[in-house]
């Protein structure tokens, strides 16, 4: 996962999220479910990488860069990797979309 994570910051992104299975149960019964914020996951023990990229000119340069990084990954390491997807998502207001995941805890 950290090889990928740096294949997808050479390719511009500015930020990655790495979801493992793994370490999310191991969150998930230590901390309460309303505190731990963390999504319902499919649980097939595979780790997912993810990294955000502007629509712009620039794109496909970027993800042929990403293809080529992971086909190389995979031809040196002779590992095969579950596959790589790319998707267009629309814009979100994120300056609100956190606060879905707080909760108000009274306290008295």
């Amino acid at each position: 996962m950290e090889a990928a994570s740096y294949i997808l910051i050479a390719a511009g992104t500015y930020g990655v999220s790495i979801e493992d299975p793994e370490l999310v149960n191991n969150l998930r019964s230590r901390i309460p479910r309303e505190l731990c914020g963390v999504s319902e996951q499919r649980n097939n023990g595979t780790v997912s990488v993810t990294a955000y990229y502007e629509d712009n000119e620039k794109l496909p340069e970027k993800l042929g860069q990403i293809r080529k990084g992971m086909y190389l990954l995979e031809k040196r390491t002779g590992r095969s990797y579950v596959g790589i997807y790319f998707q267009k998502l629309f814009e979100k207001d994120w300056a609100n979309e956190w606060k879905q995941y707080f909760h108000v805890t009274r306290i008295g």
